[in-house]
């Protein structure tokens, strides 16, 4: 089997009506960003990333990294969902940690949701207890912080995530408590959207104390 990770940005038309159903199948209307926006270049953009078979898309990682870090942000990984059970998602996991890599970088950061949250649909923990597995086989591992807190327009919210992160050089994950708090605020506001846009401080404006 030949596979490779190419920019999105590359593709044919067939190949990026195909990779686009992918994203659509794998990532719920509400949580998508505009297709177009996925594929544009600039401040806060992603890096779209294309795994294909035999030159057939069957992936789509989502990456970001955050400004002036060594830090790599994962906001979807999706494969194809014909291709269940054949291992894919850990091919485009090497390809992706392969990629971040030679670029220099030092670590992956997501988030997964809280399993001890009360489920909103049946079967949620159980989803989210094999997410957080199969995230622990490719070398990932839970950080030692429950919730991300912010403030917004002045008041305070909590989003019950767990951070996830993998070293990609061997070197710790977060030397201290405040690390690790940075580590978690540029996971959510570089996760989800742009700092910018979703309102959050990131590692460039926390506070010293």
């Amino acid at each position: 089997m030949t596979y490779e990770l190419v920019p999105a940005s590359s593709l044919d038309g067939d190949q990026t009506r195909v990779l686009r159903a992918i994203y659509e199948a794998g990532c719920p209307a509400d949580q998508r960003t505009a297709w177009s926006r996925l594929l544009a270049d600039g401040e806060n953009a992603d890096d779209a990333l294309a795994l294909l078979h035999d030159d057939v898309p069957v992936g789509l990682a989502l990456i970001r990294a955050v400004a002036d870090t060594s830090t790599v942000v994962v906001r979807q990984l999706l494969i194809d969902g014909s291709q269940r059970g054949h291992e894919l998602g850990e091919v485009l996991w090497r390809y992706v940690t392969g990629y971040a890599t030679d670029r220099g970088f030092c670590r992956l950061v997501w988030d997964v949701a809280q399993p001890d949250e009360p489920p909103t649909e049946p079967g949620d923990r159980e989803v989210q207890l094999r997410r957080i597995g199969i995230y622990e086989r490719v070398g990932g591992s839970l950080q030692p912080i429950g919730e991300y807190v912010g403030s917004d327009d002045g008041g305070t919210w909590r989003i019950p995530m767990r951070l996830v992160a993998t070293s990609l050089d061997g070197s710790a994950l977060a030397a201290d408590t405040r690390e690790l708090r940075r580590l978690a605020l540029d996971a959510y506001a570089y996760r989800h959207e742009p700092a910018a846009e979703a309102g959050v401080r990131t590692s460039s404006s926390v506070d010293d104390d």
